[in-house]
């Protein structure tokens, strides 16, 4: 066993991957970065190790949940109580923006 098969593992051909993955040569071709391949020139180079490791970070992911991380992000943005109407400033039906929030005459 050379050094960086037993670094990486063995290869893995872009069929061979997308067998095993149940995907279509195109969608591993695409996320050759994601699935921790290599590009050279024209060909895509996988390792078994890399593979894996890709793979189990997209698991991981989906265990912890964007949904936990939107959670978190949620809770530190400040509750802002405002109206729920939605309008361009205007002050009356059909009357002009207010000055103040239009110097430049941009909204006429």
């Amino acid at each position: 066993m050379n050094h960086l098969e037993e670094l990486l593992g063995k290869t893995i051909s872009v069929k061979d991957l997308a067998e095993y993955l149940k995907i279509d040569i195109k969608t591993v071709r695409k996320y050759y970065l994601q699935l921790g391949g290599v590009r050279l020139g024209r060909s895509y180079r996988f390792f078994e190790k890399e593979v894996h490791n890709a793979i189990q970070a997209w698991h991981k992911m989906a265990r912890t949940g964007v949904s936990e991380e939107r959670e978190v992000q949620k809770k530190d943005l400040p509750d802002k109580k405002g109206s729920n109407r939605m309008g361009g400033g205007r002050t009356e039906k059909g009357g002009r923006p207010d000055s103040n929030r239009d110097p430049f005459g941009l909204l006429d």
